[in-house]
């Protein structure tokens, strides 16, 4: 940072959505797609000026969209956990391979996805849609190598990926979950999402197999 970027103060994401009354998935969501500046430490965390995030907050038209925004992030998450516990995925085999420092490594993946998600169903920028792309591209290698460190099969990354990839992609289009007619926007949106989780599982089994063959 130069030497006025160190007169301001800086907020957590977690600090910065709390002042802004949403999600912390929300403001990421925001952040990625250029609507929030933000900058990363050298640790790779997020970082919100606090003069920034005030003016949002003042912003009557950007609050409107925030809220908007938020009620679908809010929906979806709980629409996600409602999917999870529905098709038992603490009673597979392999979620006891996980610690708890596991389990929240991919509970922040998994929220970072969903955010993804949520954007790319509806995202209309074919930049930010690229790299909307590039980053959940990212995630999928990442997982598919630490399935391999974490002793996973393939068939078992693969039924973990898409348990959640059906919950994720669900929890992003709840239109599609209730009874009556259905808008060609909403099917388009669950369209966009399964090609998004597709190219995540491409990248997930090029970084296994990749890692599995270092490992001999």
């Amino acid at each position: 940072m130069d030497d006025v970027s160190k007169d301001r103060k800086w907020l957590s994401l977690k600090e910065a959505s709390k002042l802004l009354g949403i999600h912390p998935v929300t403001l990421r969501i925001w952040a990625d797609a250029g609507k929030v500046a933000s900058t990363r430490t050298p640790g790779g965390h997020r970082r919100f000026a606090e003069d920034d995030i005030t003016a949002c907050y003042h912003n009557t038209q950007e609050r409107a969209e925030a809220t908007d925004l938020d009620l679908k992030v809010q929906t979806a998450l709980d629409r996600a956990r409602w999917e999870v516990s529905r098709q038992g995925l603490k009673a597979e085999g392999w979620y006891d391979a996980f610690d708890q420092t596991a389990l929240g490594r991919e509970r922040e993946w998994g929220q970072r996805l969903l955010s993804f998600v949520v954007q790319y169903a509806t995202e209309t920028d074919e930049r930010q849609s690229a790299e909307i792309l590039r980053q959940v591209r990212n995630i999928g290698g990442q997982m598919g190598q630490y399935s391999v460190g974490m002793g996973l099969s393939l068939s078992e990354t693969v039924r973990a990926f898409l348990l959640f990839g059906e919950s994720a992609v669900d929890a992003a289009v709840p239109a599609l979950a209730r009874p009556g007619r259905i808008e060609e926007r909403d099917l388009q949106a669950h369209s966009r999402g399964w090609s998004l989780m597709r190219e995540m599982l491409f990248s997930l089994l090029e970084a296994y197999q990749r890692s599995a063959a270092e490992l001999g």
